[in-house]
C-alpha cells in the first residue's frame, strides 16, 4: 500500500501546478474569484512594481486596472524553484517575461521576479501568504 503521507501531503510538484496556473489565470484575464480563492482575507501581504496590495481591496482594484489597461498579455516561466513543506510552507522563486499590449497600443517586455511563500489552508487551497514581484531577474 502507498504511504498515506505521500498520497495525502502536497509536493514541490503541487506548488509548480499551482504556480502555472496562477500565471495562466493571468494570461486569460480569469475571473477574479480564481485569484481571490488564494489570498487569505484577513491578511494579504502582496507587492508588485510599484503597487503594494495589502487587502482583498486592494488587489480587486489592482487586478480590475489591469482588465481596464491591458489587451493581451503573456507570463512565460524561465525559471521555478520550490523549497520546504506542507507543514511549514513552500518558498517560491520565479523568473517570469511578462509582454503585454494595452488598449493604447503600448507593449511591455518585462522581466520579473517573484519571491513566494505559500502555505495551505484548511480547504487544501494553496494561499500565497506574502509576495514580492521586482523587475529584472536575480
Amino acid at each position: 500500500m502507498y504511504d498515506q503521507r505521500a498520497k495525502s501531503t502536497y509536493s514541490e510538484n503541487d506548488v509548480k501546478a499551482f504556480v502555472y496556473q496562477w500565471f495562466a489565470g493571468f494570461d486569460h484575464q480569469a475571473d477574479i474569484g480564481f485569484f481571490k480563492k488564494h489570498l487569505n482575507p484577513e491578511r494579504v501581504d502582496m507587492h508588485f512594481p510599484d503597487y503594494p496590495v495589502q487587502s482583498i481591496a486592494d488587489f480587486e482594484k489592482w487586478y480590475q486596472n489591469v482588465v481596464n489597461d491591458i489587451q493581451w498579455n503573456a507570463n512565460s516561466i524561465s525559471s521555478l524553484k520550490v523549497g520546504g513543506d506542507e507543514t511549514g510552507g513552500f518558498t517560491v522563486s520565479i523568473d517570469v517575461n511578462w509582454k503585454a499590449r494595452t488598449y493604447d497600443n503600448q507593449t511591455y517586455n518585462v522581466n520579473v521576479h517573484h519571491d513566494w511563500f505559500v502555505v495551505v489552508d484548511q480547504n487544501r487551497n494553496f494561499i500565497i501568504f506574502r509576495h514580492r514581484a521586482k523587475t529584472g531577474h536575480r
